[in-house]
């Protein structure tokens, strides 16, 4: 049976090169199409938020430098393992936090209360962003403000050093020369517990040193929800890599992977932490998963047929090329 698994699996390829015009089946149209369109729509729209984000938080620079008029720390606290933070603040606030990785120095005090005009900022772009579930500020010395609040001192991890994470690093000059907005295209754990999610980022330079770097964060269940919540269709999302970055329930039977849910926080995070084996089609045990990512890599926005766990499907494919990302959607003949 293998055999002849295989054989199709050829012929469906040889299709889509012109050699063989007795597999593809256009029959049926799906929404691949349409759902590759609206996260581009959309993700292009936070894109633009996240630039306009960097451009405000620009504008601290240069700090204030004379903080005697200052309260020392104010409405902050400082917790036992030496970090400066307020969690419990009004809905229309921030949250901020900074680890004591970098000592509290009159610049980072300075920052701390120049921040706090941002929070009109965060809450609008919230609001207004599709599927934005939280807008952030992280700094070279590890300050972290973010909207909406939340309790920082149990989710953080002490002296976290935030600019070794992902969504810090890969918006710096070797990574991001171009100085721009980047997405953290592969989903990963949050550290401020929404689970899996990517982001998109931007660096905020002052005379040429990298200060920061401001964020707006997209859940892989925010995804799911808006794009792929449909009687009528069963899609995935697919990384560049191979990583169903989201997916409907039928989708995820077909394609033989477990059950996508949130991450349980056993602990707090304490590095880049990316989805595992498991939810790659790239390393799928099935010949025949892996089979369907080679051929839906080259087909890029078209139909074709081919062949799952002995079951003939319809199978449509659409590029969003900003996150290089694929839309993958099945349907049973």
């Amino acid at each position: 049976m293998s055999w002849i698994s295989g054989k199709i699996e050829l012929i469906c390829l040889m299709a889509m090169f012109g050699l063989f015009f007795g597999c593809s089946k256009k029959s049926k149209v799906f929404t691949a199409k349409p759902i590759a369109y609206s996260i581009n729509k959309d993700y292009l729209q936070i894109s633009s938020y996240t630039a306009s984000l960097a451009g405000s938080v620009s504008k601290l620079y240069p700090l204030p430098l004379d903080t005697a008029n200052t309260p020392h720390f104010g409405k902050y606290s400082i917790s036992e393992d030496g970090a400066l933070y307020r969690s419990d603040t009004p809905d229309s606030s921030s949250a901020l936090w900074v680890s004591g990785i970098v000592p509290y120095t009159d610049t980072v005090v300075s920052l701390v209360y120049a921040s706090e005009s941002l929070d009109s900022i965060f809450k609008r772009i919230q609001i207004q962003s599709p599927g934005v579930v939280q807008v952030y500020y992280n700094d070279r010395h590890s300050l972290n403000r973010i909207y909406p609040p939340f309790d920082v001192l149990s989710q953080y991890s002490p002296k976290m050093d935030i600019p070794s994470f992902n969504f810090y690093y890969l918006a710096d000059l070797e990574h991001n020369p171009s100085k721009s907005v980047v997405w953290v295209k592969e989903p990963y754990v949050d550290p401020a517990g929404r689970g899996w999610m990517v982001s998109s980022i931007a660096p905020v330079y002052f005379e040429n040193s990298l200060e920061g770097v401001v964020g707006l964060d997209v859940t892989v269940s925010a995804i799911t929800e808006r794009y792929l919540q449909s009687d009528s269709q069963s899609c995935a999302i697919i990384t560049q890599t191979g990583v169903v970055a989201a997916a409907d329930e039928k989708a995820i039977s077909y394609l033989e992977m477990p059950s996508i849910q949130g991450h349980r926080y056993l602990d707090v995070v304490k590095q880049d932490t990316y989805k595992q084996e498991e939810f790659s089609v790239v390393s799928s045990h099935s010949q025949e998963v892996r089979d369907l990512w080679t051929i839906a890599k080259v087909a890029q926005d078209t139909l074709f047929t081919h062949i799952l766990g002995f079951q003939v499907f319809n199978v449509e494919i659409a590029q969003i090329p900003p996150l290089q990302w694929t839309v993958l959607c099945l349907s049973p003949q």
